[in-house]
């Protein structure tokens, strides 16, 4: 499963980001508006 971590909600606390790479998201993002794009890159990775 591909997870991606974000951290753009305004009770995240510094080190999230740092927090779900180290267990295991393959990015973090901190604006919803890169989800769609995001989401994107991983159909076109899982498509190769």
């Amino acid at each position: 499963m591909t997870v991606l971590g974000f951290t753009g909600a305004g009770h995240v606390a510094d080190g999230q980001s740092d927090k779900l790479l180290a267990c295991g998201a393959c990015t973090t993002f901190n604006d919803m508006q890169r989800l769609p794009e995001l989401v994107a890159l991983l159909c076109q990775h899982n498509k190769q």
